[in-house]
């Protein structure tokens, strides 16, 4: 989506990221999106763009450490799912849907809605480890193929509509 989209709140993610001189020091942040934001000057960002393909988006989420979500506001988070299912654990606000598509401390991180503090200690956590970030990565690799597969979705869509019917 738009990077400058108010709800996914990466402007203010960058400013609060700033301020905290361990995580500037040792992380890149890789941003993609459409549209064009300011970032701090003490921040190593590279921006990528909108990723459209299927290909690009599987190597921008198997090059993350972490990949880590914003936005103030998810129907249902499927970024969060798609992270996760290349083996990326994530870190996002505990908005909408997004305790749907994440185990909180089992295949990533949910900070308390609008919580900067919170999202970044989740972000350090997942830091400080990074051998046990990338178990969690492939733990939630492996719920979101049993959970979230094409099967088991469209199992679930056609079984609403026999409940439908009856």
């Amino acid at each position: 989506r738009a990077l400058t989209d108010t709800y996914k709140g990466i402007p203010e993610f960058l400013e609060h990221f700033s301020r905290e001189s361990d995580l500037v020091n040792s992380c890149t942040l890789i941003i993609c999106g459409d549209g064009v934001i300011e970032s701090p000057q003490s921040l190593d960002c590279r921006f990528l763009g909108a990723l459209t393909e299927t290909k690009q988006l599987a190597r921008f989420y198997n090059a993350c450490d972490v990949f880590l979500s914003p936005s103030r506001m998810e129907t249902f988070g499927m970024t969060l799912l798609e992270a996760q299912a290349a083996s990326t654990p994530v870190v996002a606000f505990k908005v909408g849907g997004t305790p749907e598509a994440v185990c909180h401390l089992q295949h990533g991180y949910l900070a308390e809605e609008a919580n900067y503090s919170d999202i970044l200690s989740g972000l350090r956590w997942l830091l400080r480890d990074l051998q046990q970030a990338r178990q969690i990565g492939l733990d939630a690799s492996a719920w979101v193929q049993r959970n979230f597969s094409a099967i088991v979705v469209g199992k679930k869509q056609l079984n609403s509509y026999d409940f439908i019917r009856t």
